[in-house]
């Protein structure tokens, strides 16, 4: 296939151009044998390859060049298209592999993060009293009192305000 177009391309062109017609010819033949045959046939088109571009005899350079110019973008993209491939398997691997796996219940999870460290706040809640209230925010007793009624869990939204106006 890549000689009938090395003959097809070298016959566009004028006689004795070439050192070594054997060599060159070899040369060329051997780059056209590198691509596919829609990307030869086009690079040695008279009407739009490189007869109608090139008004000398082509280098091996120029041919390849020629047929870079076509199948690069079509090699780019398959590299990218098998790329996506690859990807889109190894994420459907994954997912499988997600899907089997034993799930692990909250308490496994729980006591998982505990031994790395994380405290969940297992403690109890200190509950603080009136008069500790008073103490931390030097209320005074007639201002306490001027304070309307309030809810039973007066003393642990006094806590949440606390630590609300702490973190400010």
């Amino acid at each position: 296939m890549a000689a009938k177009y090395a003959k097809l391309l070298l016959g566009c062109y004028r006689v004795g151009e070439a050192n070594d017609p054997e060599v060159y010819t070899a040369a060329v033949i051997a780059v056209l044998s590198d691509y596919p045959e829609h990307v030869v046939r086009d690079v040695v088109d008279p009407r739009k390859g490189l007869p109608s571009k090139v008004q000398w005899l082509p280098t091996p350079k120029e041919v390849k060049d020629a047929c870079e110019e076509i199948y690069g973008p079509i090699r780019r993209y398959n590299v990218m298209q098998d790329g996506i491939q690859r990807q889109l398997e190894e994420r459907a691997r994954i997912e499988e592999a997600r899907r089997n796996a034993p799930k692990e219940t909250w308490e496994e999870t729980k006591a998982d993060l505990a031994r790395r460290g994380f405290n969940f706040g297992d403690k109890k809640p200190v509950i603080q009293t009136a008069d500790e209230i008073m103490h931390k925010y030097r209320v005074s007793k007639e201002q306490w009192d001027a304070i309307p009624e309030h809810d039973l869990d007066f003393e642990l939204k006094a806590k949440e305000a606390a630590e609300k106006a702490a973190r400010r």
